[in-house]
């Protein structure tokens, strides 16, 4: 009996020592860094998620795919700014991408032309 505790006891204290051990550290890797950036389109936000592990995930109206906005590139939190105000204003934006990809590079307001065109078409 005392030999099937010391088993016990130690694969307790093994499976201890490697749940402490094996937390799951994610570095997002800038894969995006040199890559074109092209200009997708005027969207509205959808959905705008809190951030988790380095991300935001974003939903637009106009698109079925979702997208996400890295916070490590230049003035990520300034978009989620404007992604939340646009999202609940219900304004387009003007997206930009990474080539070849469904990452945020840039968000710029859209001009007041294509803001009461939108406006419009919706009311």
């Amino acid at each position: 009996m005392r030999t099937f505790s010391k088993i016990v006891l130690g694969l307790i204290g093994l499976i201890t020592l490697l749940s402490f051990s094996c937390k799951e550290t994610r570095n997002i890797p800038d894969v995006n860094q040199g890559k074109k950036i092209i200009f997708l389109g005027y969207y509205s936000p959808q959905k705008v998620d809190d951030p988790k592990a380095g991300l935001v995930m974003v939903g637009f109206l106009q698109s079925a795919r979702p997208f996400t906005l890295n916070l490590k590139i230049p003035k990520a939190h300034k978009y989620i700014d404007l992604l939340k105000l646009a999202l609940k204003n219900n304004l387009p934006l003007k997206v930009y991408v990474f080539e070849n990809s469904t990452e945020i590079a840039e968000v710029q307001k859209a001009p007041a032309e294509i803001v009461k065109a939108f406006k419009k078409s919706i009311f």
